[in-house]
């Protein structure tokens, strides 16, 4: 399971982190053209803009596959290990319904804004939502990933638990 995480958040991080190249480079090259040959190139903006809710879209599952989001690392010495485990499997439904929120909050700003074009590219105002859909699927992937590894790799079930604090 190891694995097959690191090669999701190395896939992941690698589209991140060409996406931010390809931010810097495209915003450097507006700031060169304004302001030393006074050339406002137009569609920097909305590029950056579709960049950052991409940012946004596989950020987040990333962090929840990694493991990255918020600890409260002070209390977890005070909690027992059942204690631990069941808001382990609490926080990944959680995930699950964020998921599900993403998904569904997602696809309702994309049917509103259908038709809509504000852009200076000229795009459809719905594709700015796509990373939002994306986001919650991978939430609830990652979720799963996360829910599926505590009980397969850690071996981490109530039952076992259980039985441990018996002994």
């Amino acid at each position: 399971m190891e694995k097959i995480r690191k090669r999701i958040m190395f896939a992941i991080e690698l589209i991140l982190g060409l996406l931010i190249g390809v931010m810097i480079i495209v915003n450097f090259i507006q700031m060169l053209t304004r302001y030393f040959i006074n050339i406002s190139v137009s569609w920097v903006e909305d590029f950056s803009i579709l960049g950052l809710y991409w940012l946004f879209g596989l950020g987040v599952p990333l962090a929840w596959i990694a493991g990255g989001h918020m600890e409260m690392n002070i209390l977890e010495n005070l909690m027992s290990r059942k204690f631990k485990l069941v808001i382990s499997y609490i926080t990944q439904v959680f995930g699950v319904v964020m998921g599900v929120v993403y998904i569904v909050t997602g696809m309702r700003s994309l049917m509103l804004n259908k038709g809509y074009v504000m852009s200076i590219m000229g795009f459809d105002e719905m594709w700015r939502y796509v990373p939002v859909v994306v986001c919650g699927v991978l939430l609830i992937l990652a979720s799963i990933f996360n829910f599926a590894e505590l009980i397969v790799t850690h071996g981490e079930s109530m039952e076992k638990v259980q039985e441990e604090q018996n002994d």
